[in-house]
């Protein structure tokens, strides 16, 4: 990590000599997210501070001294290890700075190690005072004695390296964190979509069998239609119709987890328009008094986006077949940096202490009894919307409709739930 000059620092212009490498250097410790990068700004910035000929940064591990880097005139020990107790840096990180002017007089060092090398004095400075997790080692070729001034940079130095450790500790925590969660999500996402997968397959080849049965019987028995046994035949087609319709809302909800995702730009206003006609045919008799505001695009995946607006449509449609004069609007409030797009209705409303739980899965609420519905629709919407980076939310009042809200992020949809 090479020096910079600082730019837009304050009184940056007017530091000279050893104050403007420090801020220098502390400008790059900010923005260092490793032990490594910590150490590449460390032995440059130390060896300028105080002119020396060779400075070096050490780890510590458990009772072990780890050289990681070095920068000098000459190789000195960089990628080995030594016995803390047996060795000046593990001395240092233990009681504190240390300046040595002669290494040959001082029985704290080891001459085995230090004979093949240049030095003859040295300051070795621990990185955090107290429980200290680093040194930095300044070496110099000719007998040196370090000035207060000098000792006080190199703290200030080793002040900012142990800040910046523990920056470092904390960004690889997070990002432990988040891939951990990551593979967490991954799993239940994998797991729910299996389940699924079987609950529709057991229930699927069951209830084909009682539906075939039941349409057999009806056909062919010909029961008057006040007979009794008639009314028991429709009312089990009734139901597996419905289960089937619930079946097939679960394996979306789990597939919409981990389908791939295909961003292009949509006209959303032609999209919803065809949704509607679905709907249509899917529902003959059910009153169309929907309005689709012109123009609205967005960068989404197509295919999730028929999801999500036929289920907030379908949804809206229901909750307003009982009202004189529906109305149902799909539309899109501008916004500086991005858009937020609706779809609201005069219907029945919600209540404002039920509107939390309405993206839960199988949740139905006391004013949704007798309107079909799975409960899963609007759960798969929010996983949609989560899973284009934006959300969702919706405002209501009992007996004056329901407004529901969504943003799509600027940037690349997120992949997972």
């Amino acid at each position: 990590m090479e020096q910079q000059e600082p730019r837009g620092e304050p009184g940056a212009a007017l530091l000279t000599g050893p104050g403007r490498t420090l801020l220098v250097a502390m400008r790059q410790l900010s923005r260092a997210r490793s032990a490594e990068q910590v150490a590449e700004v460390v032995r440059s910035a130390a060896r300028k501070l105080v002119d020396a000929d060779g400075a070096t940064f050490v780890l510590k591990e458990g009772k072990l001294c780890f050289y990681l880097d070095e920068d000098a005139i000459a190789p000195l020990w960089k990628g080995r290890r030594f016995e803390a107790s047996s060795c000046i840096s593990g001395w240092a990180m233990q009681h504190g700075q240390v300046s040595i002017y002669d290494i040959a007089g001082d029985p704290r060092i080891p001459e085995q190690a230090y004979a093949p090398t240049f030095v003859r004095s040295l300051v070795m400075t621990p990185v955090r005072k107290e429980a200290a997790v680093a040194a930095i080692g300044t070496y110099w070729a000719t007998p040196h004695q370090a000035s207060p001034l000098e000792l006080q940079l190199l703290q200030d130095l080793a002040d900012a390296a142990a800040l910046a450790l523990e920056n470092a500790d904390l960004v690889r925590e997070l990002e432990r964190r988040v891939t951990a969660r990551t593979e967490e999500l991954t799993l239940s996402n994998k797991e729910l979509e299996g389940f699924a997968n079987v609950v529709a397959h057991d229930l699927r080849s069951p209830l084909s069998v009682v539906l075939g049965f039941a349409t057999l019987i009806k056909e062919r028995e010909a029961l008057p239609r006040l007979d009794p046994a008639n009314e028991h035949l429709s009312e089990i087609l009734r139901a597996g119709e419905r289960m089937e319709a619930i079946i097939a809302t679960l394996l979306t909800y789990a597939r919409t987890a981990r389908v791939g995702l295909h961003p292009q730009d949509i006209d959303l206003s032609e999209l919803v328009g065809g949704v509607l006609h679905k709907l249509a045919e899917q529902h003959p008799g059910r009153q169309q008094a929907v309005e689709i505001e012109p123009g609205m695009h967005a960068h989404a995946d197509a295919n999730l986006m028929v999801i999500l607006f036929r289920n907030l449509v379908d949804n809206a449609l229901k909750f307003t077949a009982k009202v004189a004069s529906a109305r149902v609007r799909v539309g899109v409030q501008r916004g500086p940096n991005s858009d937020t797009f609706f779809v609201t209705d005069n219907g029945v409303g919600v209540e404002t202490r039920h509107l939390d739980r309405l993206f839960l899965p199988f949740q139905r609420l006391e004013q949704q009894r007798g309107v079909a519905g799975s409960g899963i629709g609007l759960a798969t919407c929010a996983r949609i919307v989560r899973r284009h980076g934006g959300r969702i939310w919706v405002e209501s009042v009992k007996g004056s409709g329901a407004s529901f809200f969504f943003t799509l992020a600027a940037q690349a949809p997120q992949v997972g739930d």
